[in-house]
């Protein structure tokens, strides 16, 4: 047992200003960030290799309630302070650890395959004649879209979902806190339950699948902006080769865009746009190359065999390659290492030309990528409120 005392300080996110960390609210305070925040309220090697268990006993003032990750173990009063007990019991990287004190309307409840969930939304958010219903709405999917995923991905890692919504000004980002995410006020009336898609894929990629090194990133952060194509296919809205293909018909090749080798981002550009859209776009790229049967394998095989651990893009490349027995360094060079726009058709040496899986994409679909793009550009904007 470690005996510590101190005060929480707040971090920054890399290659902006926008405060992270134990962050204080107008009612208490909201834990969220990364790459580095567990260091800012509690001793850790704060790295995602080092994943444990949690158990949260946190006393505040009564009137206030605590939410953090796992499963609310006990509650009790003495005095004038009231004592919760939280117990996250699947490992977890330090990062990924939230205690969010406040006033909280909470709902709990199941969905329709029995996954316990807990949602703590501030009051005010609640009683917005606007933000209130867009939230209930999108929290209430979050059965659907685990299901949904699930389907792709396979079994949902944790025992209890959720989510975590305040009403703070200067939260300007989402975090995948496990099992249950934090959320901006700002991602509603519109597109949350895209948002909802992209927090709760992490779970598999990011949370239970965790960095081995954060270079890596766009194994994150391209797979949970995968799912939201995945969502929009199973909405009716288009499928991820019509919007990858849109996407990137729509991107010139001079755009800064393609320059980013997200491979290797760096420290400053962890969060870049690049770093989502192009990881996606990555994928499926494999996705056509491999076909659909080789690729789902490798997907299910990569969260299946390494639950609970860490992964590298090397270790991806390598099961990829196993499952397909095709060479894909030249595929993942174009995607992931080089600063330029990949050609049209990306392929393996010796390999048929892969492309996205549509040779026309049709006007609707065009249509839903402009409007996807947008809003992937409006969250992107409130990063840059930050910068």
């Amino acid at each position: 047992m470690v005996r510590y005392d101190g005060v929480p300080v707040e971090f920054v996110l890399p290659g902006t200003n926008i405060r992270t960390g134990f962050m204080a609210t107008d009612d208490g305070a909201t834990v969220a960030g990364q790459p580095e925040v567990a260091a800012s309220w509690f001793p850790a090697n704060d790295h995602p290799k080092d994943k444990a268990a949690y158990t949260f006993v946190v006393a505040v003032p009564d009137g206030h309630e605590v939410v953090a990750n796992g499963v609310l173990q006990s509650r009790r009063s003495h005095q004038g302070w009231t004592t919760f007990t939280w117990r996250a019991a699947e490992p977890m990287a330090p990062y990924l650890a939230t205690i969010d004190i406040g006033q909280w309307d909470v709902r709990t409840w199941k969905t329709a395959s029995g996954l316990p969930v807990y949602d703590a939304v501030d009051p005010d958010l609640v009683a917005d004649p606007v933000l209130g219903p867009a939230i209930d709405a999108s929290l209430k999917r979050q059965g659907e879209i685990v299901d949904v995923l699930a389907d792709h991905f396979g079994p949902y890692p944790f025992h209890t979902v959720g989510a975590i919504v305040d009403d703070q000004d200067d939260l300007y980002f989402a975090l995948e806190t496990q099992t249950r995410p934090v959320y901006s006020r700002y991602f509603w009336p519109d597109g949350g339950d895209f948002v909802v898609a992209h927090e709760l894929a992490h779970q598999w990629f990011g949370d239970d699948v965790a960095l081995a090194r954060w270079q890596d990133i766009w194994l994150n952060e391209g797979f949970a902006t995968y799912a939201e194509w995945l969502w929009a296919e199973h909405e009716g809205l288009a499928t991820p080769a019509e919007i990858a293909q849109s996407v990137y018909d729509q991107i010139p090749a001079g755009d800064p865009f393609w320059a980013l080798r997200i491979g290797d981002p760096g420290v400053a550009h962890l969060f870049d746009e690049p770093v989502y859209v192009r990881g996606a776009m990555a994928l499926q790229a494999l996705r056509a190359e491999v076909g659909d049967q080789d690729f789902w394998r490798i997907i299910r095989t990569w969260a299946g065999s390494r639950s609970g651990g860490t992964g590298t893009t090397p270790q991806l490349v390598a099961l990829a390659e196993r499952v397909s027995g095709t060479d894909l360094a030249p595929l993942f060079d174009a995607w992931l290492y080089t600063g330029a726009k990949p050609a049209a058709a990306v392929a393996a040496s010796g390999a048929a030309p892969a492309t996205f899986g549509t040779s026309t994409t049709s006007a609707h679909a065009a249509a839903y990528a402009r409007q996807w793009l947008a809003g992937l550009q409006q969250r992107a904007g409130l990063a840059q409120r930050g910068r």
